[in-house]
């Protein structure tokens, strides 16, 4: 598809086309490919003016430097992406300013800067109507303010009522990645109150509904929240983690692998018909050539053997004529 839209120069679709590839190339852990064809899809973006694929574009060079662990890097993109959405109004139905905020309030806490990240996280809570209009984005801003606030206070009730809410809004849209780690985190809270019992509950139905989702992400976190929680088995869980952890990075390994052998194998079979073209070209070139010598050589022979005809014709009348004589 890049090929040919890059011989169309459609720039719209080839910006969309980038951003997408660099989406697969984040899921696989292939950083700096992903950055190149972001880039790339930037480019196009511009040419045309398109704010919000250039939007999207710093939103995934954000993720693709988290993933680096370069959150200094994360912010400063986000902080693009945010300009775009706050000098753009028309986007403002899409709460593309709320995402940004959330984005930019949870790489602030990965750095454990949380008052900085409650400060931006309330921020995107101050538009009203993101509650009923896009619930699923709210309740992750609750969530995450609810931990920030668990961070910089664990004594602090707020953080709780906020888990909680976070939790019935993630439920009823039927988002359980979402329900598995704000109960983590919930467990995380009542672990800080002594409260084992609730705290191994919660942690526990977070590893069920992880099994359940298949989500690495969520068994990862729901194993590593059960060994705080299930202290006496806590051996047991994070043996499951630690092998969990290697059979993911092998099949990221090999995912990885097969995207770059694929990108590869459209390279080399794009070139093996670039040569074919060429070769086939050539063949009709000489063809066509040596057709048109037959053809010419067809034509003066003919000529020749007209000539011949009427010389003959000329010769037998002067004969017939001298005979007549």
């Amino acid at each position: 598809a890049e090929k040919i839209f890059k011989n169309y120069n459609d720039k719209e679709i080839l910006a969309k086309l980038y951003l997408d590839k660099s989406s697969v190339q984040i899921n696989v852990f292939d950083i700096h490919g992903a950055e190149k064809s972001i880039i790339t899809s930037l480019k196009y973006s511009k040419l045309i003016n398109d704010k919000m694929s250039q939007y999207d574009a710093f939103l995934n060079l954000a993720i693709a430097s988290t993933q680096s662990d370069d959150y200094d890097k994360a912010i400063y993109y986000i902080k693009k992406a945010l300009l775009i959405a706050k000098n753009n109004p028309q986007f403002d139905k899409f709460f593309i300013k709320e995402i940004a905020l959330n984005n930019l309030g949870y790489y602030h806490s990965f750095k454990n800067n949380h008052i900085k990240a409650i400060a931006i996280y309330k921020a995107a809570l101050l538009n009203k109507n993101l509650r009923k209009k896009l619930p699923r984005i709210y309740s992750t801003i609750e969530g995450n303010l609810a931990y920030s606030y668990f961070v910089i206070n664990p004594n602090n009730s707020t953080s709780f009522f906020l888990f909680l809410d976070a939790i019935k809004i993630a439920d009823s849209l039927n988002r359980r990645s979402k329900v598995v780690f704000f109960k983590n985190h919930l467990s995380e809270y009542y672990c800080y109150k002594r409260d084992t019992l609730t705290a191994l509950k919660l942690a526990k139905e977070a590893l069920e509904i992880s099994r359940v989702t298949q989500s690495y992400d969520d068994l990862l976190f729901s194993l590593k929240q059960m060994a705080k929680a299930d202290y006496k088995n806590q051996s047991v869980y994070l043996k499951e983690y630690i092998s969990l952890t290697d059979s993911l990075y092998k099949k990221e390994r090999k995912a990885k692998n097969k995207f770059e052998a694929i990108a590869y194998e459209t390279e080399e079979i794009t070139q093996q018909k670039n040569t074919a073209l060429k070769n086939y070209r050539r063949v009709w070139i000489i063809a066509s050539v040596i057709i048109g010598l037959l053809v010419l050589l067809l034509i003066i022979r003919a000529q020749a053997a007209k000539k011949r005809e009427l010389e003959l014709k000329q010769i037998q009348q002067k004969a017939n004529e001298e005979i007549s004589n």
